[in-house]
């Protein structure tokens, strides 16, 4: 099967070419590049890289576990970026909490400093919950009820102008106000008359179109 091979970090022509040297270019990688540039040779890390990048040939389910320091990290990003630009589509990577999705997508992240590296000119994009994105018609909804009070006024304003509706752009809404005003499960989407441009719309079509990597929190994941 012949492909198209336009943006992977080396040459080939079939699926078949394609498998050895991904194999070639981890080898070089791990054992070669990432040294000159003052990382360690960790054999459980290049192990784990090639299992990584075999069970995503075959489709396999692989369960991998390693401690503290082992460069879990790049072991996976590697063969699921090539991975990625084999099939023409991102992989998704899900983690457990904000702390590792920012050591992931953050400038001086460990994607970005494989990018750098090595050429890579990865794009990545994060996968907000939806509960963290305003829904305007819960927003305008709560604005014809009773005042909230000042905490409220600032957010109503907030809500009139917003571009993304996401929550980390008002920091000072309060957990118990923000879910008056959050997308949730319950509500009825289907019939919205903003059905396909809320913001957790445009959030989603934003984070889909990327070429190489989603990051998600295990719960957007199982969704």
């Amino acid at each position: 099967m012949t492909i198209s091979w336009t943006r992977l970090p080396f040459k080939a022509r079939t699926e078949q070419e394609y498998s050895k040297a991904l194999n070639d270019w981890l080898s070089w990688v791990f054992y070669d590049e990432l040294p000159r540039h003052g990382f360690e040779v960790r054999e459980e890390q290049i192990y784990t890289s090639f299992r990584i990048a075999r069970a995503l040939q075959t489709g396999k389910p692989l369960f991998a576990e390693a401690g503290p320091g082992t460069g879990k990290t790049f072991a996976y990003l590697l063969p699921a970026l090539c991975h990625a630009r084999l099939k023409g589509k991102p992989v998704v990577i899900a983690s457990a909490t904000p702390v590792l999705q920012a050591q992931l997508t953050r400038p001086d992240g460990d994607i970005q400093t494989l990018s750098k590296l090595l050429g890579l000119d990865v794009d990545v994009r994060l996968a907000g919950d939806p509960a963290e994105y305003l829904c305007e018609w819960k927003a305008e909804k709560l604005g014809n009820a009773a005042r909230e009070g000042e905490e409220w006024e600032r957010l109503r304003e907030w809500a009139q102008r917003t571009n993304t509706g996401a929550r980390k752009e008002v920091p000072f809404a309060a957990d118990d106000l923000w879910r008056k005003v959050a997308w949730d499960p319950g509500l009825p989407c289907d019939t919205c008359e903003r059905r396909g441009h809320c913001h957790v719309m445009m959030a989603r079509r934003h984070y889909r179109a990327a070429a190489d990597l989603i990051i998600c929190d295990h719960r957007l994941f199982a969704l």
